[in-house]
């Protein structure tokens, strides 16, 4: 009985560590995305059970995706739904009262990655002709949320399409084929990349490094110095055939990173597991062999997959398992909840309690506004 006490106490002391890490007036914040010729609504969610709380602020026509950021205070996010690639526009919504303050015209570019570094500045990598389809050059707009305008604009020459985004420290970064693009408010890096795999997921650590973890098992280095470090195991270069490679990357702290592989798709998702790397010595090890995907859960780290969720500490033991028997597609951390998608439903779990409620909708899922 003390034992389990104290495993409690653990789970709920590393979570709390999640939820110290934003601003804690920051509400819960969903698009529901609008079927076509439907509208998009931006939505107060219910954090326990993944409720949509009144109908939200309409956004004007349908989207089939998005992209977001919340402001350095937490009291206002920027949105944009993705009707087409080339009538976006950038929303800019108090957080508390759902009201809109403006909008932003993006001049027929399609929004790559986002990110509101500075009260006064948001950053933004846009495509030409549409994120995901071949192009020379992605643009490099620094926005006035205040004055509601682009100012500034600055080409980054590429070659095809962007294959992953992320938020890192003080702005954006992708990665498009053999390229990753850098862009902070110190302005526009690039580095070419080792050719590997198209599928890439891309993590953020200390000293500025930025990580791309690649569908081959690598792991590649950016430092802030240009310089770039690849880094290979032999048990993991092996890559199966199969459906929609599915790759991701968390960093935990403690000069470590976790990172995970699977393919979509099929009557089951097939995990390739999920690995933990020593950024130190570069040493990796397993951490859950039937993981398709990671995500950081304030200095743990949550894996999922086949028969549900694991709860793991940064060294690697088994805190907590949930949503046995459940074949999860995608998971997203919020606190101390885990919301997780199914193919066609989604479920709640409480990593502090291991309560479960079920039969939450899972376009809530991908739809979640998360910092």
């Amino acid at each position: 009985m003390r034992s389990s006490l104290a495993l409690v106490a653990a789970v709920a002391a590393g979570v709390a560590a999640a939820a110290s890490a934003g601003p804690a007036s920051t509400p819960l914040l969903a698009l529901q995305l609008g079927g076509l010729d439907e509208s998009s609504y931006l939505v107060r969610v219910d954090p326990r059970k993944l409720e949509p709380m009144g109908t939200g602020l309409r956004l004007p026509g349908w989207a089939f995706g998005f992209r977001a950021a919340w402001s350095p205070t937490g009291d206002a996010v920027a949105v944009v739904p993705k009707p087409d690639e080339t009538k976006e526009r950038l929303h800019l919504v108090d957080a508390a009262t759902l009201r809109l303050r403006g909008k932003v015209a993006l001049e027929g570019h399609d929004v790559c990655a986002l990110a509101w570094p500075a009260p006064r500045t948001i950053l933004a990598l846009a495509g030409e002709h549409g994120c995901y389809n071949e192009q020379r050059r992605l643009l490099a707009l620094r926005i006035d949320p205040v004055a509601k305008r682009i100012v500034s604009q600055v080409a980054v020459p590429v070659d095809w399409s962007v294959d992953a985004v992320a938020t890192v420290p003080g702005g954006v970064a992708a990665v498009v084929r053999d390229t990753l693009v850098v862009f902070t408010t110190r302005g526009v890096r690039r580095a070419k990349l080792p050719s590997g795999s198209v599928a890439a997921a891309i993590a953020s650590g200390t000293r500025d490094r930025i990580f791309v973890a690649g569908f081959d098992g690598s792991v590649t280095t950016w430092t802030p110095d240009g310089r770039v470090d690849v880094h290979r195991w032999r048990a993991t270069a092996s890559v199966t055939k199969g459906n929609t490679p599915a790759i991701s990357a968390a960093w935990l702290g403690g000069e470590t990173l976790a990172i995970a592989r699977g393919r979509l798709g099929g009557p089951r998702n097939l995990p390739l597991g999920a690995r933990l790397v020593d950024t130190r010595t570069w040493r990796s090890r397993v951490l859950d062999g039937s993981a398709l995907g990671v995500a950081r859960a304030g200095d743990r780290v949550v894996a999922w997959g086949r028969d549900g969720l694991r709860l793991y500490a940064r060294d690697g033991r088994l805190l907590r398992r949930a949503l046995r028997g459940a074949d999860l597609r995608y998971v997203r951390i919020r606190d101390r909840y885990a919301y997780a998608a199914e193919e066609a439903s989604a479920d709640v779990v409480d990593l502090v309690s291991g309560r479960e409620p079920r039969g939450a909708d899972s376009n809530l899922v991908y739809g979640l506004l998360l910092p």
